[in-house]
């Protein structure tokens, strides 16, 4: 494997099981301190560094694999993009990816990605119990059970009956008995009472983190399929009477199968071509059904196609002599491609007519990711791969994919694009009214420009557009003039750990009279 040496890492650590023991604490500490009661801002960035930085200080081995570089600059590049901006879906991968960061880095043999995002998720329940368990075994080290609770438990227990005992027999001790055990149960009650604040809470679910980011481990139960390097096939023999005619039987029905799909798709796809990609014409009603219910299935339908052809493609199949069942896929393959570019196709009109909207550009990047994946599947039939190859495979893909979302403002985006193309597609306005604070600046519309939105938007569609669905300009102006004084109100009174730039640039432009 790839490996590159960094200085970052170092070579000898003084007790690190001890280290790890103090650094949870003070990443817990530091994450209420920075999240209690505040929005997202820069102290995501705050705690994210601190994280890497513990993650990188208790690697094992100084050296750094590939995957290693790779999920670090991922977490690195998506930090950089919620700051750029202050992206939901950006902050949310942040937080994912520093948690599969956490486990890749936990040895350099760690090579799926997608089984360390899980077993990062299943560490939620693991790891703070592991932390707990390390704490007390450092409070009791070298003790008995049996002991402790003599050295701990009976001693406390005597003091308060024999003080009981000697406050009965006194009117002084018991004077001073009832102030000391007064001020005890005041202190209890105090503590009850902060047990429910958001910061012990904080503290908690900072604990969990921190447990996650250091204890965290590869799931033992993938850990075979995360050690083997060797993604090629092995080719095995089945010693028992008639298993030859039982692989040609299955071989058969998988060809039969296999062609017969291939017809009825066929089929499909011509009248897709020709009612979708060459003869599609808006009327100017709602695309609901073409786009929404037609997509949906048909992106189900590639999911399905690809998972038939790799139950198909089991281990004694992809050795067997005849290559007619290969060819069958192959086909099977690209006409599931070209029903892929359909439901892009499909999404373009609908974008075309209804503008943009964050599921149909979900759609799209989906559809791109299909495409990876069927490309997957394609090379693991030639190839001979395994399974273990093409979880791997995807599992880049999908990070790309992320990557690739996660470094532009949609927002923006969207906002831009429905306004420009106000006169060619329907413009949602209650949709885009609802648009996050950053895109203010871009929302506010004068008198006239919304007048002329009306009259172009009458023209183009027969949308009944006085259902509740919709709403008015006068309310579109209203609720824009709302959320400013809402937004102005909200940025001022926010912390220096809640500052980010998009909304810092936004409150500037909306107050720069």
């Amino acid at each position: 494997m790839f490996e590159i040496k960094f200085s970052l890492s170092t070579q000898t650590k003084p007790n690190p099981m001890k280290s790890k023991l103090l650094h949870i604490p003070l990443l817990a500490l530091l994450f209420s301190y920075l999240f209690t009661e505040r929005s997202v801002g820069i102290n995501l960035i705050a705690f994210h560094s601190a994280a890497l930085a513990f993650i990188v200080y208790h690697k094992p081995e100084r050296q750094w694999s590939r995957h290693q570089i790779l999920l670090f600059s991922s977490s690195v590049s998506l930090l950089l993009f919620s700051f750029l901006h202050y992206s939901t879906w950006a902050m949310a991968w942040s937080w994912i990816a520093l948690g599969t960061t956490a486990i890749v880095f936990q040895s350099n043999e760690v090579r799926q990605i997608a089984l360390s995002t899980l077993s990062a998720f299943t560490g939620a329940f693991i790891t703070p119990i592991q932390f707990i368990s390390k704490i007390t075994k450092r409070v009791f080290h070298g003790t008995p059970r049996k002991a402790s609770a003599f050295l701990y438990v009976i001693p406390v227990l005597a003091i308060g009956v024999f003080s009981l005992l000697y406050a009965q027999a006194n009117p002084d001790i018991d004077k001073a008995f009832r102030l000391v055990t007064g001020h005890f149960f005041e202190s209890i009650a105090q503590f009850f009472s902060n047990f429910f604040s958001p910061s012990f809470w904080m503290t908690l679910l900072g604990v969990v983190i921190g447990s996650i980011l250091l204890y965290g481990k590869f799931l033992s139960a993938y850990r075979h399929t995360n050690q083997i390097k060797n993604d090629d096939l092995k080719r095995e023999r089945n010693p028992y009477p008639g298993s030859v005619d039982v692989l040609k039987t299955y071989y058969k029905s998988a060809v039969y199968t296999v062609g017969s799909l291939i017809v009825v798709l066929s089929g499909f796809l011509f009248f897709e071509i020709r009612d979708v990609w060459i003869n599609f014409e808006w009327n100017g009603g709602e695309l609901k059904y073409f786009v929404h219910s037609g997509t949906y299935i048909l992106i189900f339908s590639i999911i399905i196609s690809a998972l038939l052809i790799l139950v198909f493609f089991n281990n004694r199949l992809n050795f067997y002599p005849d290559n007619k069942l290969r060819r069958l896929s192959y086909i099977w393959l690209i006409l599931n491609g070209v029903l892929a570019a359909s439901v892009i196709v499909r999404t373009m009109h609908y974008i075309d007519n209804f503008a943009l909207a964050y599921l149909r550009i979900g759609v799209i990047f989906f559809i791109l990711a299909c495409f990876a994946g069927l490309y997957s599947v394609y090379l693991k039939i030639k190839q001979r791969k395994s399974f273990n190859y093409l979880l791997h495979f995807n599992s880049i893909s999908v990070l790309v994919v992320v990557l690739v979302i996660s470094s532009v403002n949609w927002d923006r985006v969207i906002t831009q694009y429905n306004f420009n193309h106000s006169k060619k597609a329907f413009v949602h306005l209650r949709y885009l009214s609802e648009m996050s604070d950053k895109t203010l600046p871009l929302l506010v519309r004068n008198a006239d420009e919304l007048e002329e939105l009306k009259t172009t938007q009458e023209q183009l569609s027969h949308l009944d557009t006085r259902s509740s669905y919709y709403i008015t300009k006068e309310d579109y102006q209203l609720r824009i003039e709302q959320r400013i004084e809402r937004f102005n109100q909200k940025w001022e009174s926010k912390s220096f750990w809640e500052w980010n730039l998009p909304e810092y640039l936004a409150y500037h432009e909306l107050n720069r009279k």
